[in-house]
């Protein structure tokens, strides 16, 4: 079993600093309970990166 979005970065954390592994933990366990095999898809993917990245400063040493 491979839980996709549930593992991807901006479902775990869609409000920064809080996370939220709950529909990960639901394909895990249930993969588990029944025997079957779980791997992670992708942890960051660009196109599903959480909302919350695109106001962020840069880093202080990019600043002049």
């Amino acid at each position: 079993m491979v839980s996709e979005n549930d593992g991807k970065w901006g479902s775990v954390e869609a409000t920064r600093d809080v996370m939220n592994w709950t529909g990960l933990d639901l394909a895990y366990n249930q993969a588990k309970s029944q025997n079957v095999p779980f791997r992670m898809h992708v942890l960051v993917w660009g196109n599903q990166q959480p909302a919350w990245i695109e106001n962020l400063p840069p880093p202080s040493s990019w600043r002049k």
